[in-house]
C-alpha cells in the first residue's frame, strides 16, 4: 500500500554544501529506486540547533515529502542512519489529505503578513479600545464563582 511521508534530516554542516546537497540527492535517488514518488524537496539550508548534537551547534537542515510504501522508508532511513554526515531524521506519516508543511518560520512570517493586513498598521495599542479580553472574561468568571460560592451556602447543611 502506497502512504505519504515527509522525513526532516539533520547534516553535520562540516561537510560542506556539497556534501550536504550530496545526502539530499542520494535520498531522491532511494526514494525513487525504492518504487516511490518524490513530491517535493526543499533545502531549509544551515540552522542553529536547540541542543548540540555530537558537539556541534549548527546543522543543514533539509525536508523530502514522498509517497511509498514501508519498503521505500525503510530503505531511506536506514541509508540516513548509516550515513555518518546525518546528526537527526525524523519521518512522519501523513494523514489522507494532509500535505507537505512549510516551515515554521515561514507560517510565522505568513501569518504576521495577515495579521498586519487586516488591522492595517501596528499601533502599538488594542484594537476597539475597550477593556481587554483577560478583563472582561475574568469577571464574568469572577461572578460566576461569587454565585456558586452564595449557592453552597443557603444550601445542604
Amino acid at each position: 500500500m502506497e502512504r505519504r511521508y515527509e522525513t526532516i534530516a539533520i547534516v553535520d554542516p562540516d561537510a560542506g554544501d556539497e556534501g550536504c546537497k550530496a545526502v539530499v540527492a542520494r535520498s531522491r535517488e532511494l526514494v525513487g529506486s525504492g518504487g516511490g514518488r518524490v513530491e517535493v524537496v526543499e533545502e531549509w539550508g544551515r540552522r542553529t540547533l536547540a541542543y548540540p548534537i555530537r558537539k556541534k551547534k549548527e546543522g543543514y537542515y533539509f525536508y523530502i515529502c514522498y509517497s511509498g510504501g514501508a519498503a521505500t522508508v525503510k530503505d531511506l532511513e536506514r541509508s540516513l542512519k548509516l550515513d555518518e554526515t546525518v546528526l537527526r531524521l525524523q519521518t512522519v506519516r501523513l494523514e489522507k489529505g494532509e500535505g507537505p508543511q512549510p516551515p515554521k518560520e515561514q507560517e510565522e512570517g505568513e501569518a504576521a503578513q495577515a495579521a498586519g493586513a487586516e488591522t492595517g498598521t501596528d499601533t502599538g495599542g488594542e484594537a476597539g479600545g475597550g477593556t481587554p479580553a483577560r478583563e472582561q472574561a475574568g469577571e464574568e468568571s469572577g461572578t460566576a464563582g461569587e454565585e456558586a460560592a452564595a449557592g453552597d451556602e443557603g444550601g445542604e447543611r
